[in-house]
């Protein structure tokens, strides 16, 4: 049930999916920190993918703390954290980056973290900082297509269309067409 919810997760695909497997581990093993972290993890993005039905804010919130709890050594609860914390507006991005920093710090071959940080870098108009993020994640997780999409975007906002419409094109060839397509449309 856990390697499901976390494949669901990776993919960005069926994410309430992913949330209800990962609550579905957490209740079998309430112990199982991993569980908690993955539904803190998943919990942190559903809403940005437009997937509003529930408080998933708190949850994440709830969720990375648990795991925390559990197992302080684990990474994805503070990414989880910094990404939960950036749906309230104003966004304390000191706060966000620290967070962000301190996942790195725990495991500095999560390539989710990266990525999410890279989003932020890209928020802020550093995007060289969110090429460099997004390099060592795609490093790390070659496959990871949600990163090449988040390249892709950097690229764009930098000025370099055709780097950035050829990213784009191997993701949706991947099967990869919903994370930030919008922007490309044009």
């Amino acid at each position: 049930i856990y390697l499901k919810a976390r494949e669901l997760f990776i993919a960005r695909r069926e994410l309430p999916d992913s949330v209800r497997l990962f609550e579905r581990v957490v209740e079998l093993d309430p112990k199982f920190a991993r569980g908690w972290e993955g539904l803190a993890a998943v919990s942190s993005i559903i809403g940005g993918w437009g997937i509003r039905d529930r408080d998933y804010t708190t949850l994440a919130t709830r969720a990375a703390n648990r795991a925390l709890e559990l197992d302080p050594s684990l990474s994805m609860p503070w990414a989880a954290l910094a990404m939960a914390e950036s749906t309230q507006w104003p966004v304390d991005w000191a706060r966000h980056l620290g967070l962000m920093d301190r996942a790195l710090k725990a495991d500095p071959k999560n390539a989710t973290p990266y990525l999410w940080r890279s989003i932020a870098w890209l928020q802020l108009g550093f995007f060289d900082r969110a090429i460099a993020d997004l390099d060592r994640c795609l490093e790390l997780e070659p496959g990871y297509l949600n990163a090449t999409r988040h390249k892709a975007l950097a690229l764009l906002y930098k000025g370099q269309t055709d780097a950035a419409i050829e990213l784009f094109r191997r993701g949706v060839a991947a099967g990869f067409v919903s994370s930030r397509a919008e922007n490309f449309v044009g």
